[in-house]
């Protein structure tokens, strides 16, 4: 993704809206209170012809590409915005045949110097 794609859903991320940040006073007829949060957030690149859009579940960006659409066929088409987060393991790589990661090699090198 580059970055004047990311740009404007960066920018729109000051103006998240917390779960639980925003509450009423006041309570529904089952007693809950009420809360406001931000259940998605867009932005659209009209030029690219191309919908962004992350939520509150899942906010990995994920886009529409309007332009490989039939845009003039008369069916209505839809696209779903859920999906859980997906977690990418970012853990140091183990040499093979040693028990110590490459991390905890860097560690060690680095604290004896």
């Amino acid at each position: 993704m580059k970055d004047h794609e990311r740009s404007p859903l960066q920018l729109l991320n000051n103006f998240d809206i917390p779960k639980g940040a925003a509450r009423e006073h006041k309570k529904d007829e089952h007693g809950n209170t009420l809360a406001d949060y931000t259940l998605w957030t867009a932005a659209s690149d009209l030029k690219a012809k191309r919908y962004y859009f992350r939520t509150y579940d899942n906010s990995q960006i994920r886009v529409v590409d309007l332009a490989k659409m039939n845009l003039d066929s008369t069916a209505i088409v839809t696209t779903s915005m859920k999906g859980s987060e997906v977690i990418q393991p970012t853990s140091p790589e183990t040499k093979i045949g040693s028990a110590k990661s490459t991390f905890d090699q860097n560690s060690e090198s680095a604290s004896t110097r």
